[in-house]
């Protein structure tokens, strides 16, 4: 988009982007994404294209959608281009196996998207529409592990959700009555992550769970039964 040089200012200075070399997919991937968000969206064929982009309007990136595979970056370096931008990423990749799953697995993505698996662009279209819902929600960690609070943090700060950290109940509770404006009630804004050591309250959308080991943020499931044996909260789409 560009903008008359006798405008103030960007109507919108938030944006999104997209990068495939296939114009068939990313027409098909901005058009599902312009149906739900009236955010720009930028289109590139190369990583060429997309560095330019990142140039002009880097910082204004909301969401990414990224071949992992382009005729200029074969080995994924759009992908860490835009990552090094500091913006929430969905990956696109034309095939994958264990090795690959590993590889793109190991990089601080939303999700990635197997394209010619059917419904790939809705995919596409629920992954960037949960990043820029995520920019207005909380997440309440609450755990006595630092570095466990640490791992969980990373994880959901990676689909874009302010992350509040407690080290016990009590300090949970502390958090929600500074941040909520209904304390112990039905919390909109809020969801909340505990752990087996830690499992004085839960306070997730749209409901309010007290003394309970598990439970569930807005398009999150979560496994805290054991630090042992957790596993990465995966993203449900």
């Amino acid at each position: 988009m560009t903008l008359d040089a006798a405008s103030p200012e960007p109507l919108s200075p938030q944006r999104i982007l997209v990068v495939d070399d296939s114009r068939a997919i990313g027409m098909a991937v901005t058009r599902s994404l312009a149906s739900v968000t009236d955010l720009p969206i930028d289109y590139a064929d190369s990583f060429k294209a997309c560095e330019q982009l990142l140039t002009e309007h880097g910082s204004a990136y909301q969401a990414a959608v990224v071949d992992l595979n382009l005729p200029d970056a074969p080995d994924g370096q759009a992908v860490d281009l835009v990552l090094g931008n500091g913006i929430a990423t969905i990956v696109l990749t034309g095939m994958l196996d264990e090795s690959l799953h590993a590889r793109i697995s190991s990089k601080p993505i939303v999700d990635y998207v197997v394209k010619q698996n059917p419904g790939a662009i809705e995919t596409v279209q629920r992954d960037v529409r949960r990043v820029l819902r995520n920019r207005e929600r909380k997440a309440l960690v609450v755990d006595d592990s630092v570095s466990y609070r640490a791992y969980l943090k990373t994880i959901l700060a990676t689909q874009r959700l302010q992350v509040i950290e407690a080290g016990d109940g009590r300090k949970a509770l502390e958090r929600i009555e500074r941040w909520s404006v209904c304390p112990g009630r039905t919390i909109p804004s809020w969801g909340c992550v505990s752990s087996r050591l830690a499992p004085t309250i839960w306070c997730a959308n749209p409901f309010c769970w007290k003394n309970s080991s598990a439970a569930s943020i807005p398009a999150w499931t979560i496994s805290t039964t054991s630090r042992r044996s957790a596993t990465r909260p995966t993203a449900t789409i």
